[in-house]
Formats: structure tokens, C-alpha cells, sequence
């Protein structure tokens, strides 16, 4: 069961990730209108 426990920690992390891969994609939608 200490397994498990390490895995929701690292939900926490991509949460900042996500955001920088999120810019680009929205960057190219700006471009269009």
C-alpha cells in the first residue's frame, strides 16, 4: 500500500507540465483568427 501513495504525488506535478504544452497549441489558434 505504499505504493499507491507515491503515485498521487505525482498527479500534482504534471499539473505545471501541462500548462507549457498547452501555450504552444493555443499560440497557433491566435495566428488563424
Amino acid at each position: 500500500r505504499l505504493r499507491p501513495r507515491l503515485r498521487p504525488p505525482p498527479r500534482l506535478r504534471p499539473r505545471l507540465r501541462p500548462p507549457p504544452r498547452l501555450r504552444p497549441r493555443l499560440r497557433p489558434r491566435r495566428s488563424r483568427t
